[in-house]
């Protein structure tokens, strides 16, 4: 089975020497889990997932064995963009949906409804300038 987590933050100006490997099982910040039940993610056909969001609130910790209570549902997904496709750092793009497979329309994170979304890899930006303040 393969769940691929996803934090949601930027880090500007920081910069690290080293590199090593951590175990990850909690963050102040906001936890998406995308499980794709082993498929692979690929371009253009989207694969159906289940995808959950871990919210806690602010100054609360998240854990990943906390239940999902922002989303917990079912979406399609696909790797997103052209050029950045070959950057190791992948873009996705992925529409909510509801138990038929239809667009569903929800509130993620505290954003407005929407059912296409995208998870942003500004990997080729290493400033972040092409990037508008609202999103940071």
């Amino acid at each position: 089975m393969r769940i691929l987590y996803f934090i949601l933050f930027s880090l500007i100006g920081f910069s690290y020497a080293t590199y090593s490997q951590v175990i990850f099982n909690s963050s102040n910040i906001p936890i998406i889990s995308i499980n794709t039940n082993g498929q692979q993610i690929p371009d253009e056909i989207r694969i159906v997932a289940d995808m959950g969001i871990i919210n806690n609130g602010e100054g609360n910790r998240n854990n990943i064995s906390d239940p999902f209570n922002d989303y917990d549902g079912k979406i399609s997904i696909e790797i997103r963009g052209s050029t950045s496709q070959a950057y190791p750092k992948k873009q996705y793009g992925f529409e909510t949906q509801d138990s038929n497979g239809n667009n569903n329309n929800v509130s993620l994170l505290g954003l407005p409804p929407e059912n296409d979304w995208i998870l942003y890899a500004p990997y080729g930006d290493k400033s972040l300038i092409r990037v508008s303040s609202e999103t940071l």
